[in-house]
């Protein structure tokens, strides 16, 4: 897993279940791309960038992308199901260390709470990534 410093660790805890409002202040909101909050991990793997338009104790939802030749670090989700659409590019994802699938842009994959996965770009062209995490990140 990433090593993530105490300043990207606060910055997480007060974007995840907190975004766009605070949790004793959710309520509907329309969201934009300029108003989500951007977060770029640079340790383990390869340079990532994702921002994440909605986080609440239900969901946390976001594009990622994923440059040419990278790869984002494993990670499990005990009580969580992940979903990947792709908007553009091509992903691998590696489940628990054996399985592989490509996913083309239009399609899409889900991830079941306690798998562990991985995800490539071995392609020359961008990635481009909707998530979700539910119930909750």
């Amino acid at each position: 897993m990433a090593k993530v410093d105490e300043r990207m660790s606060t910055l997480l805890k007060a974007v995840f279940q907190n975004w766009p409002n605070p949790l004793k202040k959710k309520k509907s909101a329309k969201i934009t791309m300029e108003q989500g909050k951007i977060f770029n991990f640079l340790g383990e793997g390869d340079p990532t960038h994702f921002t994440v338009l909605a986080s609440t104790d239900k969901l946390t939802v976001g594009i990622s992308k994923l440059i040419p030749g990278a790869r984002y670090f494993s990670s499990i989700h005990k009580n969580s199901d992940e979903f990947y659409y792709l908007l553009s590019g091509t992903l691998t994802v590696l489940i628990n260390d054996v399985d592989s699938s490509d996913v083309n842009e239009g399609e899409s994959f889900l991830i079941a709470a306690g798998d562990k996965h991985e995800v490539f770009n071995f392609t020359d062209k961008m990635c481009v990534v909707l998530f979700c995490i539910a119930p909750e990140l």
